[in-house]
């Protein structure tokens, strides 16, 4: 396709040739169909959630931003930018899901109505709130996009909708990372209990989907910052899976808790050089004293990631019983080592004087 003259094509309200630029190659061209577009208002509306089941690649791993919505569901971005016009007629869209053991009427109709629930998660209106619930309770087809959409909405009104449905599994669903991101981004405190308990019950690291659930529900249970939530991740640090293992460290660096700072300094000692590079970093976020003569053996662990990690937890730490074996990891065979521990030193000089 020849490169499309956005100005005339507007002139001419010619919406369904602007929606075809989208797809051009020049970004700066897209970038122009789509204001386009979204001056065009209501009439663009109708055409714009049609080409919705129009998408242009799979993705399989993505958290919803402008970006990856506008890999999966270009005629997305144009109509969140539209606005509170195009709010009712997503809904609409949204809610023309099977009912009563009807069969779909076109193929696409699933992906159209996903990209509704996901264009009503970006205008962020409580409008939809009701019925992005009815959809995630009775549209299979288009429950990770709907569970997505209620967390980008963030109202409480979705959290007993989403908790219900948690742990369980159907054809069409079979993993709750949706779910579960969506109960951490809405922070709403009911969902600690059901999330502590899937952190919980992770206790074998074989099994894939266990495991990225217990990541999922940390980082979420991270998100919503209840202390209720320290002890069970805590127990995560001694996993067989070093993902998980990898999260509990980042996660109790990032809650700040005191309670963590023993176990991460046994974490130290962990036979992966990831955990033992996050738990340093983790305790130089709590920022607890305690840690500093573990974290000065560390300036001698055999990963150079580890001792890099060390000297810049010691650097926040800044205590003055560092100041001797950082001054020896200054003669350290790594470049990126010397310089972390030169700039510990410095902040340690710094808070003396």
């Amino acid at each position: 396709m020849g490169k499309p003259n956005i100005e005339e094509l507007e002139q001419r309200g010619d919406v369904y040739e602007l929606i075809k630029a989208m797809r051009y190659k020049d970004e700066a061209i897209v970038e122009q169909a789509t204001e386009a577009l979204v001056r065009m208002g209501e009439t663009a509306i109708k055409p714009l959630i049609e080409k919705l089941a129009d998408t242009i690649e799979t993705v399989t791993e993505w958290m919803a931003t402008s970006k990856t919505v506008a890999v999966k569901w270009p005629t997305a971005v144009p109509l969140a930018r539209i606005g509170e016009l195009a709010v009712n007629p997503l809904i609409e869209t949204l809610l023309s899901y099977p009912r009563g053991g009807q069969k779909e009427k076109d193929y696409k109709d699933p992906v159209r109505r996903a990209g509704a629930a996901i264009t009503l998660g970006l205008i962020g209106d409580k409008r939809a709130v009701e019925p992005l619930i009815e959809s995630f309770e009775n549209d299979p087809s288009c429950r990770e996009e709907t569970a997505m959409a209620l967390g980008m909405i963030g109202d409480p009104q979705a959290v007993e909708p989403l908790i219900k449905r948690l742990g369980r599994e159907d054809y069409h669903f079979k993993c709750p990372k949706e779910i579960i991101e969506a109960l951490g981004r809405i922070g709403d405190k009911r969902a600690v209990q059901p999330l502590i308990k899937i952190v919980l019950d992770c206790k074998w690291g074989s099994f894939v989907e266990p495991v990225d659930s217990c990541r999922y529900a940390i980082s979420a249970l991270v998100n919503i910052g209840d202390e209720r939530a320290i002890e069970p991740i805590i127990e995560k640090l001694s996993h067989d899976c070093e993902l998980v293992r990898w999260t509990a460290a980042a996660a109790l660096g990032q809650m700040g808790d005191k309670r963590a700072v023993e176990p991460l300094l046994g974490a130290l000692s962990d036979r992966n050089e990831g955990v033992r590079c996050l738990a340093a970093g983790a305790l130089s976020k709590i920022g607890d004293q305690v840690a500093v003569p573990t974290l000065m053996e560390a300036l001698k662990d055999k990963k150079r990631d580890v001792r890099l990690a060390a000297a810049k937890a010691l650097g926040e730490l800044a205590d003055a019983r560092a100041i001797e074996p950082l001054t020896e990891a200054l003669e350290d065979k790594d470049k990126e080592v010397r310089e972390a521990a030169k700039e510990a030193l410095g902040k340690i000089k710094s808070r003396k004087s």
